[in-house]
This record gives C-alpha cells, structure tokens and sequence, in this order.
C-alpha cells in the first residue's frame, strides 16, 4: 500500500479457504492436522512507529455482529457465538508482557459455546492509521496460532503486508549462485535498487536469515553459509534522504554438494550401422548433488584417433546439444540423433557426452565420459547375429544356480545380438545332448537382443547344451553357437542318531549323523553344522561343527536339533530354494527330568557305592571268620 503523510491507512487480517478436513503434516506425516473448523485465534503485530501510528483496532466476532465486511476486507468477521477474550494489548514501544519481542498489538479470541466452527474466508480484525512521517513499514505478524473446536492448531501459511510513501526507495536484489554450497561465497548485488526521486542509495542493511545482519554502503557483498538449508535473506536500503525501503526478500538455498555427472553413453546396441543413416546415442545425466540442476548436454564424436589417457587432445565433431534439468540425486535419459551423413566410411567412431559444469561443482572430472564401445560405419549392409550369453540352471529371480538339483525345473536361456546393420528374422535352436529342446523364431531390429529360454524337470545327469542362432546370409557364423554343460544331481541323505535314550536333563546324549550320505556318485558331504534350539527360544541355544556332536541339556522339554549339511558342490540349504530341504534335517527332541528327581549320574554313583560297600562287608565277614578257626 502507497500513502501520503497525514493520510489514513487501513488493514484487513483475514483468513482464507478454511475447511473441514484434515491432512497429513509436513513435519510427522503419521499426525493429521485440521485446516479448518476455526473456534479460536491468537495474533500479535508490529509495524514501524515512526512511519505509522495506530489510532484504532476492531476486533470483528462474532459473525452475527459484522455479517456486512468492514473495509477494506470483502469478507465478514469469523464466530458464530460467545467469546472469551485471551489478549487485548496495544502498545507501539513493544513492551507487552510474555509477547514475541517486538509485537506491539495482541488479540487472542476463542469460541465458548458449542456454536458451529467457522469455515471459509472471514476477518479477524482491522487496524487503522494514521501515516505520520515519510517512509515505510512492514506489518508484520510476529506470531499467530489458530486452532480447530478441538484445540488442535490448524495448518496455514502466513503474509505480511507492506506500506510505503511515494518516492520511498525500493530495494532489489539478486545473488550468485542460484545455490550456495556449505563453506562456499555466495555474492549478492543490490545495484537493482533505486530511489524514485533519483536519490543515491547509501546504507544497504543485509539480514543474510542466519543471525548476521549486515549494513554496507556498497551494493556488492560477498556472505558464506556454514549449514546446508534454505536461508531467508532480506534487504532494506536507505537514499540519501534519510528514508528506507520496505525488506525485499529472496529464498537462498545453501546444500551440502553441487555435482552432475554422465553416468553412461551407448549406441543403444548397434555395433554397425550404414553410412548416411541416423544413428539414436542414449545418454544418461545424473545429478550426484543435493540441488535441482539446470545444465547443457552436447554430444560429439572423434574424428581421429584418441588417446584415452587424453581425450582432449582428440579432434571432436559436436553431433548437437540439448537443455537439460536435473533433479536432486536423480538420472534424466537423453537421445541425441548422429545423422552419419559425409563422415568418413569403414571407420569406427566413438562419441563424448559433456555436461556443463556448475557452479562450486564437486567433481569436474565426471562431467565427461567416451563411450565404451565404438559403432563402425560401413559403406554397404552387413548381417551378422551373435550368441552373447547362455545361462543354465536352476533359476529364481532371474539368478542361475549350477547344478540343478533333482526334480528342479532345469533352464538354459540365451541372449542373442543383431550385431549387423539390418533387421533379421532369427532362428533360435536349443540342443540338450544332440537333440532339439527348443526351437523359435523371432525378429531382431539392428543393435537389439533377444533372449530365448528352454525349460524342463530333467533326470539325474550330465546335458550338453548347444544353443546355435542362424538367419538366411549371415557375415560371420564363429559367433552363432554356445555351448555348456548341464549337471542335474541326486540329493543327499541325512540322518542321526544319538544315545542314551531318552534324553535326560543334565546328561552327556551323543549325536552321529556318520549315516548320512550324498546320493550323487562322486559328490560328498565336506561339513555338518548342529543347531540346539531350547524350548521357546528365539535364537539358537548352541552351535557345534563335526559329524558328531555331544550335547548336556540343562532343562526338560522338546527341543530342536538340526543338522546343516554342504555338499563338494558347496550347496547347502536356502530357504528360497525348496529342493535344499534335504540338506537339513530336523529332530525334536524330549528331554526329561531323572527319575526322582535326581540325574541317572547320581542313581549310578549310589549303586555302585552299594556294591562296594556289599564286597567289603562280605570280605571283612570272612576275615573274621578265618580267625575263629
């Protein structure tokens, strides 16, 4: 708002598009806070004194009492019923008790009775000024809390508002970089501010958002950050007058890492193509910083030889260049199309991707990467399929494991190549020991793979796998064919025994598992684990490593015993694998307490004290009588 001195200013504080519905909060999105609903307010003010004066402040509850709006608010006053007053101060020295420092107006209002809450757009209240020495003022809520009929506070954004004279100079800024990096200058220029009255601009007082408030009479300043957040920085300016702006205020955000980087450069798997044909590049951009990053992508390709120790010192041709934005710690794919029109033919060629730097960046280094394969381009069509990789095994999610385990879906999957520069229609063949397992044609585009699977439970045994591709004229046949071998094994056996039985609490049981056995000719089992689980225990109770074990159980009860095999093949059991289960074996166990009470050791140690004491009493007895004859 403009005014003149001695004029009389008015301002509405109104709310806006309350409504009775919650949402998730920012800061602890578990905790759902109203929007509306709105019985009660809290709010405290200041502005400059010395520009504007308060001559009256109207409260405007309940409802039914200012349904008409009180200018300049388009909108009537908030509350449909009673209300208990919480504050009512004013006091332009800002010495109001238990405020924010530098309030100078608080009003704190709730609902009493059970009337309905208040929604939609409503004025809470309106002050009046007088406008009594030129210059400007912020009036500005130093705090505000709303809340719903349940004492909850309400989520809301918050402004301020601004009063000048006319010919109050105006502040303006800008700053570099657009992000500030922790420890890192950022420069600031005021030169954009200016008097209307074509007054110099003398004092520039800086509030950087971090505690330090600075005044400069240069509009150049340079201020360092030494935490990564989002700073508010304000400027006020003073002309020569004598009179200051209204604060100009800018977000600057300060991170920890600025950095983008090419994370890859392909052909999208063309290894050929044909000379005047536009070849697609993919790039990949990544932003390995803590910023939103705008940048320009260019691509180029060599037109003589590179020294990868050196690729500056390669001749480039750039291919083109593209805008790219980068969000934080995210990748963006691009496509630069390489029209091969009039470059030199049966030639191979590389291409460079470089992104332009950023300020304050990390890595310079990582901005430019050459792609690690060439394309050759040639002069006249070639056809050629490769075989490039055969998978065999047992598979799960996508991982192959060998060998396969008997009554296991055995796999043996390929992935073919159109190295050549025209589409083929290929034929996939899969042998299993000299005999088609799997047969299938499909189309392959030039640069694309295929992957062609075969599947079956096979027997016990050894499988040569043979996987041939072929189309109708193919350049080079070295690189159509595959081969491996396929082992599907016999599972093992276990078992153990352990003596004595049953089980007795504090007793020596001895466990053998020497029965056990691989059913597989030639494989063995190399190592046995033993687990001791007590009843109910969440962990194991006890560990121990041989094919045998000895083992005191210190309580009654059943408890677990399992033993864990792996085999010469290194297999052992995996819960994700089924057919491993015959690499553990578990036993339950009961242990029970000693008869009477007492362990069998204690039994035993009685009779056997028995016994001598009834050898010794029957020797002493024919001593004696010995004697007597």
């Amino acid at each position: 708002m403009e005014a003149n001195v001695s004029d009389t200013v008015t301002f509405a504080l109104v709310v806006f598009n309350l409504t009775a519905t919650t949402v998730s909060d920012p800061a602890n999105p578990s905790d759902q806070d109203p929007l509306g609903n709105l019985t009660g307010f809290d709010v405290q003010m200041s502005w400059n004194p010395s520009v504007l004066n308060l001559t009256s402040c109207t409260v405007t509850i309940p409802w039914n009492s200012y349904q008409t709006p009180v200018a300049p608010s388009p909108y009537g006053g908030v509350f449909y019923g009673q209300t208990f007053e919480l504050a009512n101060e004013t006091d332009q020295a800002d010495n109001i008790t238990d405020a924010v420092p530098g309030t100078m107006l608080w009003r704190g209002y709730v609902q009493m009775n059970m009337s309905n809450p208040f929604n939609g757009n409503g004025t809470l209240l309106v002050t009046t000024f007088n406008v009594i020495s030129v210059g400007s003022s912020v009036l500005n809520l130093t705090a505000c809390a709303l809340s719903d009929y349940r004492g909850r506070p309400l989520l809301f954004h918050k402004s301020n508002a601004y009063f000048h004279t006319p010919g109050v100079p105006v502040a303006d800024f800008s700053f570099w970089p657009d992000v500030g990096v922790v420890n890192r200058t950022v420069v600031f220029n005021a030169s954009a501010s200016y008097s209307p009255l074509s007054l110099g601009i003398v004092n520039y007082t800086w509030n950087f958002g971090d505690s330090n408030i600075t005044t400069v009479t240069d509009p150049m300043v340079n201020h360092t950050y030494t935490k990564a957040v989002s700073f508010k920085v304000s400027l006020e300016v003073t002309d020569s007058a004598g009179v200051s702006s209204s604060p100009k205020t800018e977000a600057c955000l300060v991170v920890g890492v600025r950095n983008v980087k090419v994370s890859d450069v392909n052909f999208e798997g063309k290894v050929n193509t044909v000379v005047n044909r536009t070849v697609e590049v993919a790039v990949l951009a990544s932003d390995a910083g803590e910023a939103n990053e705008n940048c320009t992508a260019n691509a180029y390709y060599n037109v003589s030889a590179i020294d990868f120790n050196d690729i500056y010192g390669a001749n480039w041709t750039k291919i083109g260049e593209v805008p790219v934005v980068i969000l934080a710690s995210k990748d963006v794919p691009l496509t630069f199309e390489w029209n091969t029109t009039g470059i030199a033919v049966n030639a191979s060629y590389y291409v460079m991707a470089n992104l332009t730097q950023v300020p304050y960046e990390s890595n310079t280094i990582d901005n430019t990467m050459v792609s690690p394969t060439s394309l050759n381009v040639t002069d006249r069509a070639i056809e050629d399929v490769s075989v490039e990789q055969l998978y065999y095994g047992w598979q799960a999610q996508g991982i192959f494991e060998h060998p396969a385990l008997n009554g296991e879906t055995s796999m043996a999957a390929a992935i073919v190549h159109n190295v050549g520069t025209e589409d083929e229609n290929v034929t996939l063949t899969v042998y299993r020991n000299g005999t088609i397992w799997h047969s299938q044609n499909q189309t392959l585009l030039s640069g694309n793979t295929g992957t062609f699977n075969a599947s079956a439970v096979l027997p016990v045994g050894t499988y040569n796998i043979t996987v041939e591709a072929t189309i109708l004229a193919d350049a080079n046949l070295a690189n159509n064919v595959m081969e491996a071998v396929l082992d599907v094994i016999a599972l093992p056996h276990l078992n153990f025994t352990y003596t004595p039985t049953p089980a007795i609490v504090n007793q020596t049981i001895a466990f053998d598992a020497s029965q056990s056995y691989h059913g597989q000719s030639g494989a063995n089992i190399t190592s046995y684990r033993w687990e001791f689980w007590e009843p109910g225990a969440m962990s194991v109770t006890h560990t121990d490593y041989n094919v045998t074990a000895d083992y005191v159980f210190d309580s009654a009860g059943t408890w677990r015993v399992i033993l864990y095999i792996t085999d010469s093949y290194g297999l052992q059991f995996e819960s994700y694998r089924s057919k491993t289960n015959a690499y553990m074996l578990e036993v339950a166990v009961s242990v029970q307490e000693a008869a009477g009470g007492f362990p069998i050791e204690y039994l035993l140690a009685v009779i056997i004290i028995a016994v001598v004491i009834a050898v010794l009493a029957a020797v002493l007895i024919r001593w004696r009588r010995s004697r007597k004859t």
